[in-house]
């Protein structure tokens, strides 16, 4: 997947969508360890 992304001189809509969305994830990834660390440490 990634290297159809690279191979593609023009960024198309469905690889900008796909960029999107797992940047999504990646932040609510990072807001979920966060909000867990501390809650673990007030505790």
């Amino acid at each position: 997947m990634i290297n159809q992304i690279t191979n593609q001189r023009t960024p198309s809509t469905k690889a900008i969508v796909e960029f999107s969305v797992i940047c999504y994830i990646f932040a609510n990834i990072f807001e979920l360890i966060e909000y867990s660390n501390s809650h673990t440490t007030m505790q």
